[in-house]
Order: structure tokens, then C-alpha cells, then sequence
């Protein structure tokens, strides 16, 4: 699979002084008139978006947050013009086209200070329309994003209402993808990704859920009756509806037996399973369907073995998670706690 920078050779802009807040605000209509630079991306990511990448996998996904440009695209892509009825419902409320002009000026100048706390901001003038500096720029904004991933949740949305509200202003109202067909054609594959990727984290779900409802469970749970199998199913939707749960999913393909141990580690730290049930002792339980017989070959019980004492392992590494302490917290406040 070639990668976008393989794909095309980046040449290095030239980049103008670090913008201040005047030149931001008094350059508006130009910095943030960006049709040049949605219909780039379209045309050059959308083959890529397509072919390279198969929207029925969490690989795509994957792909977003390993590839900057893609990230970038991605991002730019999705938010575009989903500010429009904010712009048109705020127009409705000024009935003469002056009184509009001035007040939407106006909320532009707000937002774009609130843009303006993002670092990457001051950078957003070396976009050009005549060049590959939008590489160069996303390369930036996703180095930005690993040390604040609020610009992922908030950046893109800022910079779309800003360019929408100044479309507005320059009398643009028409500016959506670079043909109709095409636009339904994006809106298309990121409805296709949003529901390969849900129906990937329930395979996932249901996977956990049914490792949790096997005897096993009862046997060493210390309260059979308070973590009964609705509550189980409960804990699983609400651990993947958590910050954590997409990341479980893009980690799914590779770690699925690390995943498990995380998950039941988290219950056997809690105390959710008899204190003297140690995690070897579960996971020869979950694999005893695989339990070699006495005429089984050496190299498959070693096997067996082997992954017995890896799942276990992994139990053990569950304090170490990410998501260690949300679920610690969970099972030991479950009471209080209710899914939306």
C-alpha cells in the first residue's frame, strides 16, 4: 500500500511570518476562502480513501491516525459546511441583509479568537493554493494533536464555521464538494466508515460478552448475583462507549488475547472473582475447550500451555491500561453507574 507521501513527492513551501491576531482578523476573507484546499483534498485523497483502504475494516481507521495527511483530510473532509445551518439559523434572526453582514462579522472575529488559542493557528497562513504546503501544515497539526488532543475535538469544527461564515460574507453560499455527485459520493464512504466501524466494535463486544457469561464466570465470581450477566453486558457496552473503547477496537485485530486479559485482569483487580482464585487458574478455565488429552502431541500441550500462561499474563498487566483505572472505578461504583 503506498503511503500519501509516497504517493506524492512533497515540495517544501516557503513560509511567511507567524501570523498575529491583527493579520488573522484583518486578512479573514482571504486566509479563510478554502475551496482551493477542500477540492485538493477531494480530489487527490478520494482514490486513496476508495481503493487503498477497505472501509469494511478497522485497518481505515487505523490508517487515519497513523497517516498525517490522511488525519488531516479526513478531518477537513468530514467537518466541511457542517456548520451551513448554524450560519443560515443565525441568518434568520437579522431580516435585513446589513444587519446580518455586521453581526456575522462580528461572531466570525469571536470565533476565530477562539481559533486562535489553538498554537497551530499561527501557522495557517502557509497555506497556499499553488503548492504542497497542506502537507506540511497537516504534518504539524498532527504532531500538534498528539500533545492536545482537543484540536481533533475542536479545531476542525472552529476552522468550518470560520470558513463557512466567511463564504457567507463573500456572497459563497455554493461551496460544497466540487460537484454534487461527488459530495454525495464522500458523504457516502464516511457513512460507510462510521457503520463498518460500529459494526466491528459490536462483533467485538459480543465476543467479550460471551467470554464473560461462560460457567467459568460463576464458579470464581465472588457474587454471582451482583455481577450477574446484565451486568456483564453492561460493563462491556459501557467500557467500549468510554474514551477507550475505540482505540480497543483499532488494537482488536492484532492483541485480541491481550484485550481479553485486560479486561477480565480489571475484574480479577477489583475483587469481582474469590480472593483465592489466581488469573492462571481463570485463563486454564476460559481455554479449557483446547485441554490437550493424554494422546494429544507434546508440541500441543506446550502450546496450550503457552497460551495459558500468556492470557494469564496479560490479566496481570491490566494495571498498567489505559483503561485501568475508568474500569477499576466502574466496578467498584457500579452502583451509581448508568449507560446513556
Amino acid at each position: 500500500m503506498n503511503s500519501l507521501t509516497n504517493r506524492y513527492p512533497q515540495d517544501q513551501p516557503s513560509y511567511g511570518a507567524t501570523l498575529n491576531r491583527e493579520r488573522l482578523l484583518g486578512d479573514a476573507d482571504r486566509l479563510f476562502s478554502i475551496r482551493w484546499l477542500i477540492n485538493r483534498l477531494f480530489c487527490e485523497i478520494k482514490l486513496l480513501l476508495i481503493n487503498d483502504y477497505n472501509l469494511q475494516s478497522h485497518k481505515f481507521f487505523f490508517a487515519i491516525r497513523q497517516q498525517p495527511e490522511l488525519w488531516f483530510a479526513w478531518h477537513m473532509l468530514k467537518h466541511h459546511q457542517a456548520s451551513l445551518a448554524k450560519v443560515e439559523e443565525y441568518k434568520q434572526m437579522f431580516p435585513e441583509n446589513g444587519n446580518f453582514i455586521a453581526a456575522l462579522r462580528e461572531e466570525r472575529e469571536n470565533v476565530i479568537k477562539q481559533f486562535m488559542k489553538f498554537v497551530p493557528s499561527k501557522q495557517w497562513d502557509t497555506l497556499r493554493d499553488n503548492d504542497d504546503s497542506w502537507r506540511i501544515y497537516a504534518k504539524r497539526l498532527y504532531q500538534a494533536n498528539s500533545k492536545n488532543p482537543q484540536i481533533e475535538l475542536e479545531f476542525f469544527a472552529l476552522v468550518d464555521y470560520i470558513c463557512v461564515m466567511t463564504d457567507a460574507l463573500c456572497g459563497n453560499w455554493n461551496l460544497l464538494f466540487p460537484s454534487d455527485e461527488d459530495n454525495t459520493d464522500m458523504q457516502t464512504y464516511i457513512d460507510q466508515g462510521a457503520t463498518s466501524n460500529n459494526q466491528e466494535m459490536a462483533e467485538i463486544k459480543t465476543v467479550l460478552k460471551t467470554l464473560l457469561k461462560s460457567p467459568w464466570f460463576d464458579k470464581f465470581c465472588d457474587d454471582s448475583k451482583k455481577y450477574d450477566t446484565h451486568w456483564r453486558d453492561n460493563y462491556i457496552d459501557a467500557l467500549f462507549k468510554s474514551e477507550y473503547g475505540q482505540e480497543l477496537v483499532i488494537g482488536w485485530d492484532k492483541k485480541q488475547i491481550q484485550i481479553k486479559g485486560y479486561v477480565l485482569g480489571c475484574l480479577w483487580f477489583a475483587g469481582v472473582f474469590f480472593e483465592k482464585v489466581s488469573k492462571f487458574a481463570i485463563a486454564k478455565e476460559i481455554l479449557s475447550p483446547y485441554y490437550p488429552t493424554k494422546n494429544t502431541d507434546a508440541q500441543v500441550k506446550q502450546e496450550w500451555q503457552k497460551k495459558s500462561s500468556s492470557l494469564s499474563n496479560y490479566m496481570g498487566q491490566a494495571d498498567e491500561q489505559k483503561f485501568y483505572d475508568w474500569a477499576i472505578k466502574y466496578i467498584e461504583g457500579d452502583d451509581n453507574q448508568k449507560l446513556d
